[in-house]
């Protein structure tokens, strides 16, 4: 499951590093904050793989609640997209940065921690 989530992460972000100049010729309405998403697509799937991995395997009726682990991990995410889109929204008002490839790279910084934390936890 490890090694399947980082062959994911990096072919997610080759993949979509590679779709950013082509996205941005096809489509002539394509905002900064569609360049963000690509960024989060990128890494998501890898992060999805590893925290299955962290859930417990057992089915059955007793009720287990989740580790600990998986807790960090699946709130980790989250903070991670909040913080980047609050980011976003602020250089979207100053007008600081407008290239796209910064704001891929602002979503992928996003839920680099926690895909990192999850994968640390699985080794």
């Amino acid at each position: 499951m490890i090694k399947f989530s980082i062959i994911l992460g990096v072919l997610g972000l080759l993949g979509t590093a590679a779709a950013m100049p082509y996205l941005t010729r096809w489509i002539s309405n394509w905002g900064l904050r569609q360049h963000w998403l690509v960024g989060l697509i990128a890494l998501f799937p890898a992060w999805l793989i590893a925290f299955l991995g962290l859930l417990p395997s057992s089915v059955g009726p007793e009720y287990e609640p989740l580790p600990r682990s998986a807790i960090l991990s699946s709130v980790v995410a989250p903070l991670g997209v909040v913080v980047t889109d609050t980011a976003l929204r602020r250089l979207d008002k100053s007008g600081y940065s407008r290239s796209p490839f910064k704001y891929w790279i602002l979503a992928t910084t996003g839920l680099l921690p926690a895909w990192i934390i999850t994968l640390w936890i699985l080794f």
